[in-house]
Protein backbone atom coordinates (compact mmCIF):
# COMPACT_ATOMS: atom_id res chain seq x y z
CA UNK A 1 0.00 0.00 0.00
CA UNK A 2 0.92 3.47 -1.16
CA UNK A 3 0.06 7.49 -1.60
CA UNK A 4 2.38 9.55 -3.01
CA UNK A 5 1.56 13.50 -3.72
CA UNK A 6 3.70 15.70 -6.41
CA UNK A 7 3.88 19.15 -6.31
CA UNK A 8 6.70 20.01 -9.31
CA UNK A 9 9.80 22.18 -8.45
CA UNK A 10 8.39 22.61 -4.80
CA UNK A 11 7.91 19.07 -2.88
CA UNK A 12 7.23 15.36 -2.74
CA UNK A 13 5.40 13.11 -0.43
CA UNK A 14 4.89 8.97 0.25
CA UNK A 15 3.38 6.66 2.80
CA UNK A 16 3.95 3.24 2.47
CA UNK A 17 3.11 0.31 4.37
CA UNK A 18 4.95 -1.74 6.26
CA UNK A 19 5.28 -5.52 7.17
CA UNK A 20 6.01 -6.04 10.84
CA UNK A 21 4.15 -8.98 12.40
CA UNK A 22 1.97 -6.41 14.41
CA UNK A 23 0.28 -4.89 11.20
CA UNK A 24 -2.66 -7.09 11.61
CA UNK A 25 -3.85 -4.43 14.30
CA UNK A 26 -4.02 -1.85 11.48
CA UNK A 27 -3.05 -0.78 7.55
CA UNK A 28 -1.18 2.27 8.11
CA UNK A 29 0.43 4.48 11.25
CA UNK A 30 2.32 6.96 9.81
CA UNK A 31 0.82 10.58 8.96
CA UNK A 32 2.10 13.42 6.97
CA UNK A 33 1.05 17.51 7.11
CA UNK A 34 1.57 19.95 4.62
CA UNK A 35 0.10 23.52 5.47
CA UNK A 36 1.38 25.36 2.39
CA UNK A 37 -0.53 28.66 3.66
CA UNK A 38 1.94 28.44 6.94
CA UNK A 39 5.04 26.68 5.08
CA UNK A 40 4.45 23.82 7.96
CA UNK A 41 5.65 20.41 6.74
CA UNK A 42 5.42 17.47 9.26
CA UNK A 43 5.65 13.42 9.66
CA UNK A 44 4.10 11.24 13.06
CA UNK A 45 4.74 7.61 13.78
CA UNK A 46 1.58 6.02 15.66
CA UNK A 47 1.99 2.84 18.04
CA UNK A 48 0.50 0.01 16.35
CA UNK A 49 -2.08 -0.09 19.13
CA UNK A 50 -3.68 3.12 18.71
CA UNK A 51 -2.69 3.66 14.34
CA UNK A 52 -5.38 6.98 14.40
CA UNK A 53 -3.71 9.33 16.99
CA UNK A 54 -0.60 10.47 14.09
CA UNK A 55 -2.84 11.32 11.95
CA UNK A 56 -5.56 12.49 14.68
CA UNK A 57 -2.64 14.73 16.10
CA UNK A 58 -1.41 16.15 12.70
CA UNK A 59 -5.03 17.32 12.29
CA UNK A 60 -5.01 18.85 15.28
CA UNK A 61 -1.45 20.87 14.49
CA UNK A 62 -3.34 21.86 11.72
CA UNK A 63 -5.62 23.95 13.71
CA UNK A 64 -3.41 25.56 15.87
CA UNK A 65 -1.49 26.84 12.97
CA UNK A 66 -4.55 28.76 11.62
CA UNK A 67 -4.81 30.52 14.73
CA UNK A 68 -1.49 32.43 13.10
CA UNK A 69 -1.33 34.15 10.15
CA UNK A 70 -0.60 32.71 6.68
CA UNK A 71 2.84 33.41 5.94
CA UNK A 72 3.76 34.64 2.35
CA UNK A 73 7.14 32.87 1.36
CA UNK A 74 7.90 35.99 -0.85
CA UNK A 75 7.31 38.37 1.85
CA UNK A 76 11.10 38.63 4.54
CA UNK A 77 10.29 38.73 7.70
CA UNK A 78 12.08 40.89 10.73
CA UNK A 79 14.43 38.68 12.43
CA UNK A 80 12.55 39.42 16.02
CA UNK A 81 9.10 38.47 14.40
CA UNK A 82 10.52 34.83 13.97
CA UNK A 83 11.59 34.96 17.88
CA UNK A 84 7.84 35.82 18.48
CA UNK A 85 6.41 33.29 16.20
CA UNK A 86 8.51 30.64 17.53
CA UNK A 87 7.41 31.60 21.34
CA UNK A 88 3.84 31.47 20.49
CA UNK A 89 3.48 28.73 18.79
CA UNK A 90 5.40 26.75 21.16
CA UNK A 91 2.96 27.95 24.04
CA UNK A 92 0.41 27.22 22.00
CA UNK A 93 1.51 23.72 20.78
CA UNK A 94 2.93 22.41 24.51
CA UNK A 95 -1.06 23.11 25.54
CA UNK A 96 -1.95 20.98 22.47
CA UNK A 97 0.64 18.18 23.91
CA UNK A 98 -1.01 18.58 27.20
CA UNK A 99 -4.24 18.07 26.26
CA UNK A 100 -3.52 14.69 24.12
CA UNK A 101 -4.88 11.13 26.16
CA UNK A 102 -1.82 9.02 27.35
CA UNK A 103 -3.10 6.40 25.47
CA UNK A 104 -2.70 8.43 21.81
CA UNK A 105 0.84 8.09 21.58
CA UNK A 106 2.67 9.21 18.48
CA UNK A 107 6.12 10.87 17.21
CA UNK A 108 6.13 14.07 15.87
CA UNK A 109 8.83 16.11 13.52
CA UNK A 110 7.57 19.53 11.72
CA UNK A 111 9.68 22.61 10.70
CA UNK A 112 7.54 25.91 9.86
CA UNK A 113 10.07 27.71 7.03
CA UNK A 114 10.53 31.42 6.96
CA UNK A 115 12.32 34.40 4.93
CA UNK A 116 14.09 36.66 6.75
CA UNK A 117 16.55 39.59 6.01
CA UNK A 118 19.41 37.17 7.27
CA UNK A 119 18.33 33.97 4.92
CA UNK A 120 15.89 31.31 4.98
CA UNK A 121 15.07 29.89 8.54
CA UNK A 122 13.19 26.92 10.04
CA UNK A 123 11.38 25.82 13.24
CA UNK A 124 11.87 22.76 14.27
CA UNK A 125 9.51 21.03 16.71
CA UNK A 126 10.60 17.70 17.38
CA UNK A 127 10.09 14.42 19.34
CA UNK A 128 10.82 10.79 19.36
CA UNK A 129 12.54 9.46 16.58
CA UNK A 130 11.91 10.84 13.08
CA UNK A 131 14.34 12.36 11.30
CA UNK A 132 15.23 15.46 9.47
CA UNK A 133 18.07 15.97 7.28
CA UNK A 134 19.33 19.15 5.35
CA UNK A 135 20.67 18.00 1.77
CA UNK A 136 22.59 20.77 0.36
CA UNK A 137 22.98 18.50 -2.64
CA UNK A 138 25.24 20.94 -4.95
CA UNK A 139 28.07 20.92 -2.43
CA UNK A 140 27.50 17.16 -1.66
CA UNK A 141 26.42 17.80 2.17
CA UNK A 142 23.82 16.20 4.32
CA UNK A 143 23.07 16.57 8.37
CA UNK A 144 20.51 15.08 10.31
CA UNK A 145 18.84 18.29 12.68
CA UNK A 146 16.96 16.07 14.40
CA UNK A 147 17.93 14.03 17.96
CA UNK A 148 16.64 10.62 18.49
CA UNK A 149 14.60 10.12 21.99
CA UNK A 150 11.71 8.66 23.53
CA UNK A 151 9.42 11.40 24.32
CA UNK A 152 6.16 10.54 22.86
CA UNK A 153 3.35 12.60 21.97
CA UNK A 154 0.84 11.84 24.46
CA UNK A 155 3.28 11.28 27.09
CA UNK A 156 5.01 14.67 27.40
CA UNK A 157 4.28 18.33 27.94
CA UNK A 158 6.95 19.48 26.43
CA UNK A 159 8.80 18.96 22.98
CA UNK A 160 12.34 17.80 22.92
CA UNK A 161 13.79 20.51 20.33
CA UNK A 162 12.27 23.60 19.68
CA UNK A 163 15.22 25.28 17.55
CA UNK A 164 15.69 28.13 15.04
CA UNK A 165 17.42 26.70 11.96
CA UNK A 166 19.42 27.83 9.44
CA UNK A 167 18.35 26.85 6.02
CA UNK A 168 21.25 26.68 3.43
CA UNK A 169 21.16 28.26 0.12
CA UNK A 170 19.36 25.69 -2.37
CA UNK A 171 18.99 23.23 0.00
CA UNK A 172 16.03 20.34 0.00
CA UNK A 173 14.67 19.25 3.39
CA UNK A 174 13.85 15.97 3.72
CA UNK A 175 11.50 14.58 6.62
CA UNK A 176 10.66 11.24 7.30
CA UNK A 177 9.80 8.80 10.16
CA UNK A 178 11.86 6.00 11.77
CA UNK A 179 10.65 3.04 8.88
CA UNK A 180 13.59 5.13 6.89
CA UNK A 181 16.14 3.31 9.59
CA UNK A 182 14.67 -0.10 8.17
CA UNK A 183 15.43 0.55 5.09
CA UNK A 184 18.28 -1.28 3.09
CA UNK A 185 21.59 0.27 3.09
CA UNK A 186 25.13 -0.78 4.99
CA UNK A 187 26.31 2.11 6.70
CA UNK A 188 25.04 6.12 7.49
CA UNK A 189 27.86 6.91 4.84
CA UNK A 190 26.57 4.84 2.19
CA UNK A 191 23.21 5.89 2.91
CA UNK A 192 24.16 9.71 3.17
CA UNK A 193 26.00 9.34 -0.32
CA UNK A 194 22.87 7.97 -2.04
CA UNK A 195 20.31 10.50 -0.61
CA UNK A 196 22.81 13.19 -1.90
CA UNK A 197 22.86 11.39 -5.53
CA UNK A 198 19.26 11.49 -6.13
CA UNK A 199 18.72 14.42 -4.73
CA UNK A 200 21.21 15.81 -7.31
CA UNK A 201 19.86 13.73 -10.22
CA UNK A 202 16.16 13.88 -9.46
CA UNK A 203 13.35 16.94 -9.13
CA UNK A 204 12.94 17.26 -5.07
CA UNK A 205 9.28 16.03 -5.94
CA UNK A 206 10.21 12.71 -7.12
CA UNK A 207 12.41 12.16 -4.34
CA UNK A 208 10.26 10.04 -1.91
CA UNK A 209 9.50 7.90 -4.75
CA UNK A 210 13.10 7.57 -5.55
CA UNK A 211 14.19 6.96 -2.23
CA UNK A 212 11.97 3.76 -1.92
CA UNK A 213 12.75 2.45 -5.78
CA UNK A 214 16.54 2.46 -4.21
CA UNK A 215 16.68 1.08 -1.26
CA UNK A 216 13.64 -0.16 0.06
CA UNK A 217 12.88 -3.87 -0.44
CA UNK A 218 9.75 -6.59 -0.57
CA UNK A 219 12.02 -9.36 0.89
CA UNK A 220 12.65 -7.18 4.09
CA UNK A 221 10.62 -7.12 7.38
CA UNK A 222 10.32 -3.21 7.80
CA UNK A 223 8.19 -0.45 9.89
CA UNK A 224 5.89 1.95 7.92
CA UNK A 225 7.29 5.17 6.20
CA UNK A 226 6.40 8.07 5.42
CA UNK A 227 8.99 10.58 3.60
CA UNK A 228 8.33 14.87 2.54
CA UNK A 229 10.73 16.34 0.51
CA UNK A 230 10.68 20.02 -0.11
CA UNK A 231 12.56 22.86 -1.44
CA UNK A 232 12.55 25.75 0.85
CA UNK A 233 13.31 28.37 -1.26
CA UNK A 234 11.25 27.49 -4.38
CA UNK A 235 7.56 27.79 -1.88
CA UNK A 236 4.85 29.86 -3.34
CA UNK A 237 1.92 31.01 -1.64
CA UNK A 238 -0.74 28.85 -1.54
CA UNK A 239 -4.07 27.78 1.02
CA UNK A 240 -3.20 23.75 0.31
CA UNK A 241 -3.32 22.18 3.44
CA UNK A 242 -3.38 18.28 3.43
CA UNK A 243 -3.41 16.00 5.77
CA UNK A 244 -2.07 12.54 4.66
CA UNK A 245 -2.72 9.07 6.29
CA UNK A 246 -3.90 5.75 6.11
CA UNK A 247 -6.53 6.17 9.57
CA UNK A 248 -9.87 5.41 8.22
CA UNK A 249 -10.54 8.77 10.29
CA UNK A 250 -8.06 10.78 7.75
CA UNK A 251 -8.41 9.42 4.24
CA UNK A 252 -5.28 10.18 2.29
CA UNK A 253 -5.80 12.41 -0.69
CA UNK A 254 -4.11 11.41 -3.90
CA UNK A 255 -2.97 13.03 -6.43
CA UNK A 256 -0.68 15.95 -8.08
CA UNK A 257 -1.66 19.41 -6.59
CA UNK A 258 -0.77 22.57 -9.00
CA UNK A 259 0.27 25.27 -6.88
Amino acid sequence: MGNSLRWPGIAGARLREGTLPFHHYHTLGDSLLMDFSHNFFAVSDSSPKSPAASGSFLFKFSQVLDEFSSFDPGTTYRLDFLTKLKRGLTRKAEALLTSIPYGENCTFTGILIIRTGSGTKGILFHTGDSLLFQVAHKIKKIEELTKKNFLLVGRTSHFFQVEEIDILPEALLIITTDGFCDLEYQNYRERNNLIIGLARSHAVEELPDKILENIDSPKNIVDDIGIISLCPERMTLSKEKIVLTGSSSYPAKQGKIKL
